[in-house]
């Protein structure tokens, strides 16, 4: 399943981690990239953690489909 992605420039770039546990969410972190060495990908020089409800949702709701499919 293809991924796409729209990219909205001089907008500010968030990650969503999760750590699941035979489908079960243990854990979820998210950040905000501050600050990169490249807009595009590579590593960045400072981020912040936030939590954003919204984000929270869309990346769990992402990975409880993609449990369904394994």
């Amino acid at each position: 399943m293809p991924l796409v992605q729209e990219r909205i420039p001089d907008s500010p770039e968030y990650g969503f981690f999760a750590l699941y546990d035979h489908g079960d969410p243990v854990a979820t972190f998210q950040h905000c990239q501050r600050r990169g060495w490249k807009y595009c990908g590579g590593p960045s020089a400072y981020r912040e953690s936030v939590f954003i409800p919204e984000l929270e949702d869309a990346g769990r709701a992402l990975l409880d489909e993609l449990e369904l499919l394994c």
